[in-house]
């Protein structure tokens, strides 16, 4: 289960159960909680709870690096293949055992800063000792083995050296950075901080290929006379506000 704050978003994990080993006997008893106290300690606002989550490993990194090479043998069979490529490399330097992770821009809408560049707040994780790696999933995403205390102290420690607006008292950010950060955060990048796939410039994140692009009920396309073609895009522009307007009439 996945306590998550409903102020500042910050995510703690809750198992559903525990695993104890005596020697061949194995027992599975339920895991005791909650994880949190009923308020969050970096906003003070409530938690929603979410789940069950698959908390362990989603990747086999062996069976990963393996496709990767099997991939490049043959890389005229695949007519994605840069796409392909730039999502197992990213894949296989993913941490394994970390299954969430934060998006930057959302930490730094919460606190209404300007957002740093990526690599400065990785570099600034590793730096403190912990362990940072992108999601396969987001182009933004934070994934770290850090606490969310520390990502909090490193947004506070970022805000310090790039001052906002003092925010209300009763919003996350003003609870935020009404603390003082116990840790002191440095933002030079270090050469570690730059993965490789990003490095090469590999296609890790491909755009889409066309605007209002990807799964979606099949368009219909209304013909309003014999020369005149109504795409979707027109005819969303079209119906905008059509329900408001018969309300008023």
């Amino acid at each position: 289960m996945v306590y998550h704050c409903n102020g500042c978003e910050s995510f703690h994990l809750q198992p559903l159960g525990r695993k104890i080993e005596d020697g061949k006997r194995r027992k599975y008893p339920p895991s005791t909680g909650p994880p949190v106290d009923r308020k969050c300690d970096q906003c003070g606002h409530v938690f929603k709870l979410g789940g069950p989550i698959w908390s362990e490993p989603i990747h086999d990194q062996n069976f990963v690096s393996s496709l990767l090479e099997e991939v490049k043998k043959e890389p005229t069979n695949y007519q994605t293949l840069e796409r392909m490529e730039g999502l197992l490399n990213v894949m296989a330097e993913e941490l394994p055992d970390v299954p969430l992770y934060y998006v930057l821009d959302h930490l730094c809408a919460k606190l209404r800063c300007n957002s740093p560049k990526m690599l400065v707040v990785r570099s600034a994780l590793m730096t403190l000792g912990y362990r940072v790696s992108f999601s396969h999933a987001c182009a933004n995403s934070i994934k770290t083995d850090a606490p969310h205390h520390v990502i909090w102290d490193v947004m506070r420690c970022w805000v310090k050296e790039n001052p906002v607006k003092p925010p209300k008292k009763d919003t996350p950010a003003g609870a935020i950075l009404s603390v003082e950060p116990k840790i002191q955060a440095d933002f030079t990048v270090i050469p570690g901080a730059n993965p490789k796939s990003r490095s090469l410039k590999l296609a890790r994140f491909p755009e889409n290929p066309q605007a209002n692009w990807g799964p979606k009920a099949r368009a219909i396309i209304r013909k309003r006379d014999d020369d005149d073609v109504e795409d979707l895009p027109t005819k969303r522009q079209r119906l905008q506000g059509r329900r408001t307007t018969n309300k008023k009439e």
